[in-house]
């Protein structure tokens, strides 16, 4: 009896939209319990979503450390091959104002 009823209802508010302010005041009544129930579930996803973020972060953190030393590493090379060239050069303009051939 009541599946006729809910189809007769259904039926007249499709053709004729009368019930349509009386679902808007029921969804209002309702939001509040709906976000109550809904709680727990918008709480375990910020959760979850917060620990996968921390272990991203954690790991690219990891990533960039490791990144770091290596380009240290590089530059620390750099800065002594710079030097290098540096003295290089000197002794080869040291070379040019003696006049004679030198082997370096």
């Amino acid at each position: 009896m009541l599946s006729i009823v809910s189809i007769a209802m259904m039926t007249i508010d499709h053709r004729q939209h009368h019930l349509g302010a009386i679902r808007d005041v029921l969804g209002l009544a309702v939001y509040p319990i709906q976000s109550l129930v809904n709680l727990p579930n918008a709480a375990g996803n910020w959760v979850s979503e917060s620990v996968t973020t921390r272990r991203e972060l954690e790991e690219e953190n990891r990533d960039l450390h490791a990144q770091q030393l290596f380009l240290q590493s590089q530059l620390l090379k750099l800065d002594a091959l710079e030097a290098e060239n540096d003295r290089l050069r000197s002794l080869l303009d040291a070379a040019s104002t003696i006049g004679q051939p030198v082997l370096v």
